[in-house]
């Protein structure tokens, strides 16, 4: 039998919490106008990514974003532009090829991630405005990374994914990764690598209206590439006594 070469990296859970609070740090000076659907994000993009050591913007791009209200939360959806392409964004009827939720929001309306276009919907999954893009932005911003083929890179370009998309979360947006933990769990935070895939898991709990919730991310990337195929699986699910955080 050929041998599988396959070697596992464990980390402490402070090195992520670390690179959390940091990229947390590169929120803009000024607070948003809730009374408004759409406008620039303030997010200091440069800043988010200086603690990530072992991943990069390819070159000749750049991030940047808007500020999302709807419905019953609010967040930054980020996006890559050419360096000097700047960000405009305007209203069209022109339909998209679908929508997805935001990608760590339980319970939230949902916006297209595929297409020219974002279309936003509220909760009942009925259209409310459509938003199109500059020509060259993309919302898949992972495939506009590189990283160092290390295990941290792809346990960087783990978090960094998560977090960018969570530093503006507020109220229902802020429900999962943004509110969640991380634990040691069965030999987790690790990247596991082998020949031709690296694959990260990170466990989390989440206590939120009257329960504790533990979960495992596993992001499964092709080597060396910075996107990744994302699975939550569900490890436990218990009532708590203290109800905390419910809204």
């Amino acid at each position: 039998m050929a041998a599988t070469n396959e070697q596992t990296y464990q980390f402490e859970t402070n090195l992520i919490e670390n690179l959390r609070n940091q990229t947390g740090q590169a929120h803009g000076p000024k607070p948003y106008d809730l009374s408004i659907q759409v406008s620039p994000s303030t997010i200091n993009f440069n800043k988010a990514l200086q603690p990530y050591q072992h991943i990069h913007l390819k070159d000749g791009y750049r991030l940047d974003g808007f500020f999302l209200v709807k419905g019953v939360g609010s967040f930054s959806v980020p996006l890559v532009l050419p360096k000097d392409e700047p960000l405009i964004l305007t209203y069209t009827n022109e339909t998209p090829d679908g929508y997805i939720n935001p990608p760590f929001i339980q319970y939230y309306a949902g916006i297209s991630k595929t297409g020219r276009n974002l279309q936003i919907y509220d909760s009942e999954g009925e259209e409310n405005s459509v938003i199109a893009l500059p020509l060259h932005a993309d919302r898949q911003i992972m495939n506009y990374f590189e990283g160092d083929d290390s295990p941290e890179s792809y346990l960087e370009a783990s978090v960094f994914q998560r977090e960018i998309d969570a530093i503006d979360a507020g109220w229902h947006a802020g429900i999962g990764w943004p509110m969640e933990d991380v634990i040691s769990y069965n030999y987790t935070p690790s990247v596991t690598l082998n020949r031709t895939h690296a694959t990260v898991r990170i466990t989390t709990t989440l206590t939120y209206c009257g329960s504790i919730t533990t979960h495992q991310y596993e992001d499964t990337y092709t080597r060396p590439n910075m996107s990744c195929v994302s699975d939550i699986i569900s490890i436990s699910y218990e009532d708590d006594e203290w109800v905390g955080v419910c809204y």
